[in-house]
């Protein structure tokens, strides 16, 4: 039925012209019919969904009964089967979606729209009107855009969809992007965050709020806003880059045409269901990622074309292409070093096959050049271009291929003498001059290369600096390490541990699909193809997918940037399974088939949506979910209030918001630009005792107000790793890392305790009512310093006993909950604390409704989690700002170490209290304790403040 060959003979007659020739037959009227009444139901007529699913129910009885009566006149076609199929797939995901609300019936009504498409380009493609990998591709890059632009719309009944951006950092991109608008120009220099050193701007990367600027400007006659644009212009590219990685694959392996359009339809439809890719490429997150990734694409792709082409027009068109990654992504580094490892093992592969060894090389060089010119873009307003020095990474990347490819071409034409070039064009008669001349020209490089190797690196040095780079993907730097995108995708994994090699595997399966799988086993395969068949996209492949495998095991933050090699390589699947036998030579095309397909298999018996579940499915919209500004947004339009000269303390995470939304100063942001502010903050919140001292810091920076929100509580242990480490030892020294410590987080866990009243007895004869409610807490450090959980005992509804868990060892190195002990009698060797952040007669009033009102229970952290105060802790500022406002009644309960005291000079603001009254009321501006606020009162004098001031103990997160 569907042939990889796809001779199909199409008419010469206009698109339109055929379509109207077939649309009396009546499957085609069918699948229109279908399709129509999908869109125009999901669009005005959502309510009435399982009316229109019953509809389409019936189209599908009458697609298979057209089918019969073709059957019956000896007019078959396999291929029409399918149609039937997809109307009742559809219909029954709009029966499933009418029965739904919220995100569920969003998806459902997605799918419904994802089968609606392919019923339509495959019903083009069985009555000949497109042929099969035309008819594909369009549906692909149409369900790309669909899935890739959904979290940017709003859906019912969840108020706050289709409002915000996803995460933190796209907020960067669209305060400038509005900028660019307002102004006409990129910013110079910061200007709402490090207020005492704003960072420079003349060399930065802003090419993608030009365009989201720019696409504004266009489209502003049409009602589109500058944030508009930045919420769909991701899902937008990400589309573009599905198109374009099928075009990438396809010219990548034209030497095994046709099997290559298998492949490149493979990595389309896996690219536009990845996780992994839709962590940057979806609507809603309009940071530099989603264009970047389009620009190394669309760069490798014209490269492949100049290559195969022999084009040099092409080159300077992928030049063009390499400067725009320059201006617009850091990626570029690694588009480099992807095309610099391609060249030397293509080189070494041609030497392997007695080929020219250099020919790539012009090729290779023309772009590399053409993308140093970003100095010509990238220079200070007045200012003149400035050319430096490449970094070495990217020294070694152009030289070395260079070198190697020349030396090895020199070695074959000495062993087995000169190629013969033929053809006129100035291609050709490079190629020939570099043949007729290859020793001058390879001593001309050995010159240089010598030249390079003492004044810049020599081959050992060269060696450690690689070296030093590939174990580099684990981060060292010390604010990066408390950044949870540098951290290690695959923990403990272990090269050599074989037991390390599952737990990988599952992880990289949760992020790339089942495209991690088949990748994996697809690298014999293509180094197979590589060597024997001197397969150009093999290469080119191995050497983009391999070092993002590594990196991304060691780095998750390199899930985006490895998404598409991994892809790729995984689509090369496609050559296998379309091949025939005898084009395998050697090969043994059934049992490798086998083994690529058993995986596949057993991924569709643990449950889910065949074909779209293993490798990703639905979990594609879910990566343009907004997060914690949905909590924040009160809080940020109350500070975009305040004063204009109004300067916000708080941990880092928080400047983009701030700046983007409130438009007032923070005095740091996501960028971390200056590292020892960053410190100053840490120390603020989490290692300072001192309110004077608090106080110098935040007049240091002018600051007004400090804003404190629940993450904190969590995230804790990275500002106080921060706050004790040294900056600015070595990265050799044991000391310059500070210490692995955090508040403690106890959640109220309902099937721990018993909320229903029990009698027990009294030891006097008489019974008492007791409730226990349990508190589960996690570790945040040495466990010996911690507790797994809080116990409460309440007897007669009056009296409160509070009890914890210790934390011990087992034999096997595993930990378990010790013997309950009281309070009191944990507090005598530790001096720790338990406090919340609102009162513990409402924590616990709020527990026991869980069970007797369950309407009334607010099922919020703030109202359902304790914190734990390890005894350092204790005297830190944020436990005394963030957890401070109820500590007398903690104290009361004897679980607040009296060492901690209220601050004099930190004044909390109306409307932060977050009771539900005001919640309720809509005079509660921190969602209900999420935030807080704090305005600074400065003393005439602060380093005159009295001694009952510079003996007090705080403490912080």
């Amino acid at each position: 039925m569907f042939k990889v060959t796809d001779n199909q003979k199409i008419g010469g007659k206009g698109f339109g012209e055929k379509i109207l020739q077939h649309i009396e037959e009546p499957l085609m009227a069918l699948s229109l019919a279908t399709f129509f009444v999908v869109i125009i139901g999901v669009s005005f007529a959502s309510s009435y969904l399982n009316y229109i699913a019953i509809i389409l129910a019936l189209l599908g009885v009458l697609s298979v009964y057209f089918i019969y009566l073709s059957f019956k006149e000896n007019k078959k076609n396999y291929g029409f089967a399918i149609i039937p199929l997809l109307i009742s797939a559809t219909a029954l995901s709009l029966w499933t979606a009418s029965k739904l609300s919220g995100f569920a019936l969003r998806d459902y009504i997605v799918i419904a729209l994802i089968f609606s498409i392919f019923l339509l380009s495959v019903t083009l493609y069985t009555h000949r009107l497109l042929k099969l990998r035309v008819a594909l591709i369009s549906a692909i890059f149409l369900c790309t855009l669909l899935l890739h632009l959904a979290p940017a719309g709003s859906v019912e009944g969840v108020t706050w969809s289709g409002r915000y951006l996803s995460a933190l950092d796209p907020y960067y991109y669209y305060r400038h992007a509005d900028y660019i608008v307002e102004t006409g120009h990129v910013p110079d220099h910061e200007t709402l965050v490090y207020p005492t050193d704003p960072p420079d701007f003349s060399n930065s990367r802003f090419m993608v709020s030009v365009l989201m600027g720019a696409m504004s400007s266009i489209l502003v006659s049409f009602g589109f806003t500058v944030y508009d644009v930045a919420m769909i212009y991701p899902g937008v590219f990400a589309a573009f880059s599905v198109l374009l990685i099928y075009l990438l694959v396809r010219d990548l392996f034209a030497d095994m045409e046709p099997y290559n359009y298998a492949a490149a339809i493979l990595a389309a439809f896996m690219l536009m269901l990845n996780p992994a890719f839709a962590i940057k490429a979806i609507a809603t997150n309009c940071e530099d990622d989603a264009l970047g990734m389009f620009l190394i694409i669309s760069s490798f792709l014209l490269f492949t074309l100049s290559f195969r082409r022999k084009s040099y027009l092409f080159s300077l068109l992928s030049g063009f292409s390499f400067l725009m990654l320059n201006l617009s992504w850091n990626g570029y580094v690694y588009a480099i070093t992807v095309f610099g490892v391609f060249a030397v093992f293509y080189a070494f592969i041609s030497f392997l096959n007695n080929r020219n060894c250099t020919e790539h090389i012009p090729f290779f060089i023309i772009p590399v050049l053409i993308s140093f010119l970003y100095p010509l873009i990238l220079h200070p307003r007045g200012g003149l271009p400035v050319f430096t020095l490449p970094g070495k990474l990217l020294l070694i990347s152009i030289s070395a291929p260079i070198a190697v490819s020349f030396i090895l071409e020199l070695v074959r034409s000495l062993r087995s003498g000169k190629l013969k070039v033929d053809g006129s064009r100035i291609e050709d008669r490079v190629e020939c001059f570099i043949q007729d001349n290859i020793r001058t020209v390879s001593a001309v490089v050995i010159v240089f290369g010598l030249f390079f190797s003492l004044a810049v690196m020599g081959p050992s040095d060269m060696i450690d600096f690689i070296l030093s780079n590939i174990q580099g993907a684990k981060v060292s730097e010390i604010i990066g390490m408390t950044t949870a995108e540098q951290a290690a995708l695959c923990r403990g994994f272990n090269i050599f541990d074989a037991g390390s090699y599952s737990p990988c595997l599952n992880t990289l399966m949760a992020s790339f699909g089942i495209a991690s799988i088949i990748g994996l086993f697809m690298i014999p395969t293509l180094l197979y193809f590589a060597v024997k068949k001197h397969s150009m996209g093999s290469v080119f492949v191995l050497a983009w997918s391999l070092p993002m495998i590594w990196g991304v095991i060691n780095k998750s933050q390199y899930q985006f940037t490895a998404s598409v090699p991994l892809v790729v390589l995984a689509a090369s699947f496609g050559l296998v399974i379309t091949m025939k036998k005898k084009d395998f030579e050697g090969l043994r095309v059934i049992p490798l088939t086998l083994l690529l397909a058993t995986p596949i298999f057993f991924y569709f018996l643990q449950g889910g949506m065949p074909l779209f579940e293993p490798f990703g499915g639905m979990a594609v919209m879910y990566r343009g979910m907004p997060g914690d500004i949905v909590y924040w947004d009160p809080t940020l339009s109350w500070i975009g209030t305040q004063p204009e000269d109004s300067v916000i303390l708080t941990w880092w995470d928080y400047g983009h918001w701030i700046s983007a939304i409130s438009q007032r100063t923070s005095i740091a942001d996501n960028t971390k630009a200056r590292r020892f502010v960053v410190q100053d903050l840490a120390k603020f919140h989490v290692l300072i005792e001192n309110e004077s001292e608090a106080l110098d810091i935040a007049e240091k920076y002018g600051a007004t107000h400090v804003v404190i929100d629940y993450t904190m509580i969590g995230k804790s242990g990275a500002p106080h790793f921060i706050a004790t480490s040294n900056l600015t030892a070595p990265y050799d020294d044991p000391s310059r890392e500070g210490e692995h410590m955090g508040y403690g987080q106890c959640k109220f866990s309902p099937s721990n305790s018993k909320l229903s009243v029990e009698y027990v007895s009294d030891g006097q004869g008489g019974f008492n009512k007791k409730r226990t409610i349990v508190f589960s807490c996690n570790i945040a450090g040495d466990y010996r310093e911690y507790i797994g959980s809080i116990i409460f005992e309440i007897i007669n509804d009056l009296d409160i006993e509070v009890k914890v868990n210790p934390l011990i060892k087992r034999a096997d190195g595993s930990l378990a909950l010790g013997r309950a002990i009281s309070w009191e009698s944990w507090t005598q060797e530790h001096k720790a604390s338990i406090l919340g952040i609102h009162s513990p007669m409402m924590l616990l009033s709020n527990a026991v409704a869980y069970k007797e009102n369950k309407g009334n229970y607010i099922n919020f952290p703030t109202y359902n989690t304790l914190v734990y105060v390890p005894e350092k802790f204790n005297k830190y500022m944020m436990t005394s700002l963030y957890l401070g406002d109820f500590m007398d009644e903690y104290k009361q309960l004897g679980l607040c170490d009296p060492m901690v005291q209220k601050l004099e000079n930190f004044e909390l603001m109306d409307g932060f209290r977050g009771t539900p009254n005001e919640f309720n009321s809509g005079t509660d501006v921190s969602y209900l304790g999420y935030v807080r606020a704090y305005k600074i009162n400065y003393p005439s004098n602060v380093s005159g403040v009295d001694s009952v001031n510079s003996t007090a103990f705080f403490s912080g997160d």
